[in-house]
C-alpha cells in the first residue's frame, strides 16, 4: 500500500513536561531556536502517531513501523537536545551538499547581506529578539561573544552589578524573578543570587529595560549582535 510521507518535527512544536525536562533549564530558548531547524526535521509516514510524544516513544514507533534511512541517526540516540539536533544538522547538510552543488559566485558582493545581518545593533526598549540567534553583545565593558541568550542576559546583569551594586541589589530585592536562596526552578547567576529558570526573552529584556531606566543608562548604550534564524540551514 502506498504511504503518504510528510515532514515531522522530532522535538515537537508544542512541548510537554517530558520534553521540558529533557531540554533542561534553557528549554524555551532551545525550543525557540531549534524547533524549525533542519536538524530537528525528518520524513515519516507516522506524523499523526508521533505528534508531541516523548522522544523514546517516537523512536520506538519509528523502529516498529519502518524507518527510512534518513531516520538512522535518530534511532541511535537516547535523548534529543540541542547537541543532537546540531549534530544531525551537520550530517544532513553534508548529504545535501553532496547532492546539490553550491554555485560558484563570481560576484562576491552577493554575500554582503550575511555580513550585514551580523552587525551590532543598538538595543531598543521593548525589543525581545524573536527569531534571532545571539552572536554577542556590547555594553559597559566592551564587546563580548556569546551564543546563548541566557549567557548574554547574565553578562548584562553582572556588568550592571559591578557598575553600581546598590542600585542592583535594591532592584533584585523587589523582583519576583530573583531569590537569595537556592530553590528548585532557580539557577545561580552570582554568589547568593538566583534567577527563575525558563524566563522568556521578552521578560529578560523587559527586566533589562527597567534596570537601564533605574541606572539612567540610555538603551542604545547596549548593542546586540544577532542572526536571523530563518537564514540558517
Amino acid at each position: 500500500m502506498e504511504k503518504s510521507y510528510s515532514i515531522e518535527h522530532i522535538m515537537p512544536q508544542t512541548l510537554n513536561n517530558e520534553w521540558i525536562q529533557m531540554l533542561g533549564d534553557n528549554y524555551k530558548e532551545v525550543h525557540d531556536s531549534m524547533k524549525h531547524r533542519l536538524g530537528n526535521l525528518t520524513v515519516t509516514a507516522l506524523n499523526s502517531e508521533l505528534s508531541n510524544r516523548k522522544f523514546s516513544d517516537k523512536v520506538q514507533i519509528i523502529q516498529e513501523k519502518g524507518a527510512l534511512k534518513i531516520n538512522e541517526f535518530i534511532l541511535q540516540q537516547s535523548k534529543w537536545t540541542e547537541n543532537e539536533i546540531l549534530e544531525n544538522q551537520k550530517r544532513l547538510s553534508k548529504i545535501l551538499l553532496s547532492i546539490f552543488s553550491f554555485p560558484v559566485l563570481e560576484d562576491s558582493s552577493l554575500l554582503i547581506l550575511d555580513k550585514i545581518a551580523e552587525t551590532l545593533v543598538e538595543h531598543e526598549k521593548g525589543q525581545s529578539y524573536t527569531n534571532k540567534k545571539p552572536i554577542g553583545y556590547e555594553f559597559l565593558e566592551g564587546y563580548k561573544e556569546e551564543g546563548n541568550w541566557i549567557d548574554i542576559f547574565i553578562g548584562i546583569l553582572t556588568e550592571l552589578f559591578e557598575y553600581n551594586p546598590l542600585i542592583f541589589n535594591k532592584f533584585v530585592e523587589n523582583s519576583s524573578w530573583f531569590s537569595n536562596k537556592s530553590n528548585d526552578g532557580y539557577t545561580e547567576i552570582k554568589p547568593n543570587l538566583y534567577l527563575v529558570r525558563g524566563i522568556s526573552n521578552m521578560n529578560k529584556f523587559s527586566l533589562i529595560d527597567r534596570m537601564l531606566d533605574l541606572y539612567e543608562i540610555q538603551s542604545e548604550k547596549l548593542k546586540i549582535k544577532t542572526r536571523d534564524i530563518e537564514k540558517e540551514i
